[in-house]
């Protein structure tokens, strides 16, 4: 499921992608999956599009909370993916918060040049 929420953010232009291993202490999911939108259009893009491969993928979401603001987040089950505009993230810091648990940032220039020499 990481995989298809990470290829699916990239497709849309989701940048900084962050995933952060909460399983050791978080009952409710194994993994945070954060993401910076340029606008709040981009941002309910991603999410939209989130939801609809989810869903082709027979891993429907459970929820989408924050319509309408600067931070989405979309209940996956095992994975909580938090899609911000960059300010909102810059102010919220969860990697800050979090950050005593195993993190993996996703270079998502990389992954751009990867796909296009393809």
């Amino acid at each position: 499921m990481i995989e298809l929420i990470v290829k699916t953010l990239l497709d849309k232009k989701g940048e900084d992608i962050t995933i952060i291993d909460v399983s050791k202490r978080n009952p409710l999911c194994d993994n945070f999956i954060i993401c910076s939108a340029n606008n709040v259009r981009q941002l309910e893009t991603l999410a939209k599009q989130l939801d609809d491969k989810l869903a082709e993928n027979n891993l429907p979401t459970k929820k989408i909370q924050g319509k309408g603001s600067n931070w989405l987040i979309v209940d996956a089950g095992d994975a909580i993916v938090h899609i911000f505009t960059k300010e909102e993230r810059e102010k919220f810091n969860l990697e800050k918060l979090w950050g005593d648990f195993p993190i993996k940032h996703i270079n998502t220039n990389v992954e751009k040049v990867a796909t296009k020499k393809r």
